[in-house]
């Protein structure tokens, strides 16, 4: 009811830019900051499904989880003798995974789209052909395969390499920020939240007039509006909520924070961390997220719920930042003029009168874009900053009401919900650590075989601890057999007559039940193999026994289990570099500067950025076959050996190719 009342009441988006105020931007964060609290979890993994996954990788594992396995009869009262032990046999799967992702090459090629770049590119490389030829005819020793050869060799350089100056501006400055904002360290630290909770999310600010990539924690996020897309981008309402200290906040809005603001934050962090109507009285299990003792509610003080203990601010300081953006209209006319008579047209914002005595007809539009919100602090009594509208960036000749979101990230899903490599190993996880923890009690309740000692046989003056002394010494029981009895009717008689009953034992091993959670074990091990792909050949335990055909047959099937995970990451990727081009263009469009640039070799080199002539071109982004890729060149590199001895290839040449990162170089 709350979702639908607040959806409802959203306001209205198909408003002229004049009316779109600062009340109504607040307005549009605090029903974005509501409908956080809301978890539909259609597409997505609910917050409760991600943080038992998140808690199962961290090694927090919750007996509650398997209550029903561990009292079948649900019998109150009853607990294990021994807490349950958490064994990470996942971790090195999701290491496997993620090393490879290291190891992976991302090839991007950028090519620009312009009709008039496309055409300077074939006028150039015929005008090279022919000038080439023509040099070739004059010669007086000409030689028609030495010519061919050389014409191979240039239509590769133009089909692989050849890059024109938009190309190899727009080229290297993407390298640029993706090596000095470290984005190769966010996409691989990524992966983990792929494999725990199936989902991938980036965020590409505009941070004082820069590009600024950060990779966003998958519960921080809440999406509505998305539809049956996997694409987190393509939602209509996008909201962040995370804990920052008071320090970042202040240095992230620096320049728009009041002196009174600033003091709120610097007193609230000390004073504004008492709750009302909260008591807080004897021993307290704060492992729970609510505990119910004597009528009062106990609420852990870093909770996350909207009446969380201490209102913005947590027990250590740090206050709540909330960011929400969301798509709205705006209202632009498509312009119809002329030039000398020939027809043009143009986009035109609504504050346009056209010159009808020219000519001049104007059709009006409801295009897309996005705006953005930060509250700091509580829905009620917080600090809103930053309500504008972001820049429309993303455009095309053919779609001029597509817009770019500042985040890209994907869900990674089965049929129509998100299901991540940790929901297929969880219930493996549970059996396995119950079944271990069952050998464990196993191995305590194993003694093996116990001796009955009768205290009657023992020699006169000897004490128990010395008759047992010389049985572990010796290896037997010394008795007396003409002891008397002392007691009873046995009174002065030798008990060797009266007691004909030979000594007995207790077999209490265990053994047999260790060994069979044991073989569990191990076959709940080899089911996480096949289930995940990753075998242990792909571990790297491999047996003599085994063969190399083998071996490489079992590494290719266990790759193809996998290899749908790198395709949508490197897919994923490939957006989040989009997003930094266009994001790129539009910070640096009015700006001419030059770059020092360190390429793959470590050497430097000068980036000189035109940002008007990278503002009017348009791109297209292009992504090799990362596995493919990867093939050809640990067969490359296994055969550049050979040809080294055979003198077909020179030191030089396995250098380049071992520092090598693109086929294309190769």
């Amino acid at each position: 009811t709350t979702l639908f009342r607040s959806l409802f009441s959203f306001p209205k988006q198909k408003l002229s830019y004049k009316d779109k105020t600062d009340d109504w931007a607040k307005e549009n964060v605090k029903l974005g900051m509501t409908l956080s609290s809301y978890d539909p979890g259609k597409i997505r993994k609910t917050k409760d499904e991600m943080k038992l996954n998140y808690r199962l990788v961290s090694g927090d594992f919750d007996e509650k989880d398997v209550d029903r396995s561990l009292n079948p009869l649900n019998l109150k009262g009853v607990n294990w003798p021994v807490k349950i032990q958490n064994y990470p046999i996942e971790l090195t799967k999701l290491d496997i995974l993620k090393g490879e992702e290291l190891s992976r090459p991302f090839n991007w090629f950028l090519r620009a789209t312009n009709d008039h770049v496309v055409i300077q590119k074939e006028e150039r490389q015929q005008e090279e052909i022919q000038s080439y030829v023509m040099s070739q005819l004059d010669k007086p020793s000409f030689n028609e395969l030495e010519v061919k050869r050389d014409l191979q060799k240039l239509k590769k350089y133009y089909n692989y390499d050849y890059q024109d100056e938009r190309e190899e501006m727009g080229t290297r400055l993407l390298q640029h920020i993706w090596k000095t904002q470290r984005v190769p360290y966010l996409t691989t630290d990524a992966f983990y939240d792929i494999v725990t909770v199936a989902e991938e999310i980036y965020a590409c600010d505009i941070v004082h007039s820069e590009p600024k990539n950060r990779k966003i924690k998958p519960l921080n996020i809440s999406v509505f509006g998305n539809g049956e897309s996997n694409y987190i981008d393509d939602a209509l309402i996008i909201v962040e909520e995370s804990w920052m200290s008071v320090a970042s906040v202040t240095d992230l809005f620096f320049d728009v924070l009041t002196e009174e603001q600033v003091k709120f934050l610097d007193e609230g962090k000390h004073a504004n961390r008492l709750g009302h109507n909260i008591i807080l009285s004897g021993p307290v299990n704060m492992q729970e997220e609510y505990v119910m003792a004597y009528g009062t509610q106990h609420i852990p003080l870093s909770s996350g719920d909207s009446f969380y203990f201490g209102g913005a601010f947590d027990d250590q300081g740090n206050i709540r930042v909330s960011r929400v953006c969301w798509q709205s209209k705006v209202k632009t006319g498509y312009l119809t003029y002329y030039v000398d008579g020939e027809e043009m047209h143009d986009y035109v914002s609504e504050d346009y009168k056209p010159n009808e005595s020219y000519g001049e007809k104007i059709k009006w539009q409801w295009l897309n874009e996005w705006w953005q919100g930060y509250c700091i602090g509580g829905v009620n009594d917080g600090i809103f900053v930053k309500m504008e509208r972001l820049p429309r960036i993303g455009m095309t000749p053919n779609n001029p009401s597509r817009v770019m979101s500042p985040y890209v990230g994907t869900i990674y899903t089965i049929g129509d919900k998100a299901y991540s490599l940790i929901d297929r190993i969880r219930p493996y996880k549970y059996l396995y650590n119950i079944t271990m923890t069952r050998a464990e009690l196993a191995s305590a309740r194993n003694k093996g075989v116990l001796a009955e000692m009768d205290l009657a046989r023992i020699p006169e003056g000897w004490e128990p601890d010395i008759w047992m002394m010389y049985a572990e010494l010796n290896g037997w029981f010394i008795t007396d057999s003409f002891k008397e009895g002392n007691e009873g009717s046995a009174m002065g008689k030798l008990l060797s007559n009266l007691n004909n009953r030979a000594p007995s034992t207790m077999n209490l091993d265990a053994s047999q039940v260790i060994i069979s959670n044991l073989e569990l074990a191990r076959w709940i091990k080899n089911e996480i193999n096949e289930i995940t792909g990753i075998t242990p050949q792909r571990e790297g335990q491999v047996s003599n026994r085994e063969t190399l055909g083998g071996i490489n047959r079992s590494l290719q099937q266990s790759s193809f289990i996998t290899e749908p995970y790198f395709f949508i990451h490197d897919n994923t990727k490939l957006r989040l570099l989009e997003l930094n081009l266009e994001t790129a263009k539009y910070c640096y469009k009015e700006q001419n500067f030059a770059l020092n640039i360190m390429d793959d070799g470590l050497i430097g080199k000068v980036l000189r950025v035109d940002g008007q002539m990278l503002s009017e071109t348009s791109y297209g982004m292009y992504l090799s076959d990362g596995r493919d890729d990867t093939e050809l060149f640990q067969f490359i590199r296994q055969y550049a050996h050979a040809a080294l001895q055979n003198d077909t290839a020179k030191f030089k040449d396995i250098f380049e190719i071992m520092r090598s990162k693109s086929i294309a170089a190769v």
